[in-house]
C-alpha cells in the first residue's frame, strides 16, 4: 500500500514563522498608516485653530470703536483702548477695547451690538474675554473664549503715528496695532492692523 506523507514538524515550524513575519510586518505598515493618519488629522485641527483665532482678531480689529464705557459706579472711561503688560491679568501681554459690528438682527438676542472685550494669556492660552453689553452691569461676568492653545507669549504694540509704543490708554485710537503670537509648535506669529477710521459710536 501508498504510504501517504504529511507536513513535518519542522515543515510547520517554518511555514508558521513565515506567516509570523508577515503578520509582523503587515502590522507595522498598518500602524506607520494609522500614525500619520492620526498626525495629519492632529495637524488639520491645529492648522484650523490658528486660522480660525486669526479671522477672530482679524474681524475684532477691523471692527474697534471709540465707543467709551460706563462702569458700574457711573464713572465713564476716558480711554478707548488700553493695553499694557499684565494688563487683565494677563501672563504677558493684554489689551482691553469695544468693537462695533456684533450683528444681533433686530435685537433678537440679549446683547447689544458693541461688544466691549479684551485678549490675555493665561496657562499657555490666548483668551478672548467679553461682555454681552459694552456697560458691565454690577456682578456681572464676563463670557471667555479659548482662542489658541500652546502659546508662549503674547506680544501687542501701538503705532500713535511717528513711533511703535508698548502701551496704549488714550482717549483715541492707535493708527495701528501690531500682535505678535510664540507658539510651541509655528514659533512666531506676527500680524500688524490698521485700524479703521476713528469716529465716535453711541450704539448701545
Amino acid at each position: 500500500m501508498r504510504r501517504q506523507r504529511g507536513f513535518t514538524l519542522i515543515e510547520m515550524l517554518v511555514a508558521i514563522a513565515i506567516f509570523a513575519l508577515i503578520a509582523v510586518a503587515a502590522y507595522q505598515v498598518l500602524n506607520q498608516v494609522m500614525s500619520a493618519d492620526n498626525s495629519s488629522d492632529k495637524a488639520s485641527k491645529r492648522l484650523a485653530e490658528v486660522q480660525q483665532a486669526m479671522l477672530t482678531i482679524e474681524r475684532d480689529m477691523e471692527q474697534l470703536t471709540t465707543r467709551q464705557v460706563r462702569f458700574p459706579n457711573g464713572d465713564q472711561q476716558t480711554h478707548v483702548l488700553s493695553g499694557s503688560a499684565y494688563a487683565l491679568e494677563s501672563e504677558d501681554d493684554g489689551v482691553l477695547f469695544t468693537r462695533r459690528g456684533w450683528q444681533n438682527p433686530q435685537a433678537m438676542l440679549p446683547r447689544g451690538e458693541v461688544q466691549l472685550a479684551g485678549y490675555l494669556l493665561q496657562d499657555g492660552k490666548l483668551i478672548k474675554k467679553y461682555f454681552f453689553y459694552p456697560d458691565p452691569e454690577i456682578g456681572m461676568e464676563p463670557q471667555q473664549q479659548v482662542l489658541l492653545t500652546d502659546v508662549e507669549s503674547f506680544k501687542v504694540r501701538y503705532y500713535d503715528g511717528d513711533a511703535w509704543q508698548e502701551s496704549w490708554d488714550a482717549s483715541d485710537l492707535p493708527q495701528a496695532i501690531a500682535l505678535k503670537i510664540t507658539l510651541k509648535d509655528y514659533g512666531e506669529i506676527e500680524r500688524r492692523f490698521a485700524i479703521p477710521t476713528k469716529k465716535k459710536d453711541d450704539s448701545k
